[in-house]
Parts: structure tokens; C-alpha cells; sequence
């Protein structure tokens, strides 16, 4: 694209750092439906005991 060394590398950073937040956010959900799951979980097992 750009013959600028400088650019190219600011381009790999931003998509470096857009993989983090997508991997940051992915962690995020996993905990909340376990949460989520182990909470549920719970009350099955209050009901029924």
C-alpha cells in the first residue's frame, strides 16, 4: 500500500491491538455463560434437593 515503513508498522500495532480487544472481548462472554451457567446450575439443584 504505503512505501512508508513507519505506516506499515502503525498498521500491524492498530491490527495487533484490534486482535487483543477481540480476544479481551471473547474472554469476557466465555466467564459471563459460566457465570450465567454455574448460577443457573445452582438453582436446578436448589429445586430439586
Amino acid at each position: 500500500m504505503y512505501a512508508n515503513p513507519q505506516f506499515r508498522r502503525l498498521g500491524n500495532l492498530e491490527r495487533a491491538y484490534a486482535h487483543l480487544m477481540v480476544i479481551k472481548r471473547f474472554r469476557y462472554y466465555v466467564l459471563m455463560f459460566w457465570v450465567k451457567r454455574s448460577f443457573l446450575c445452582n438453582i436446578v439443584s436448589g429445586y430439586t434437593f
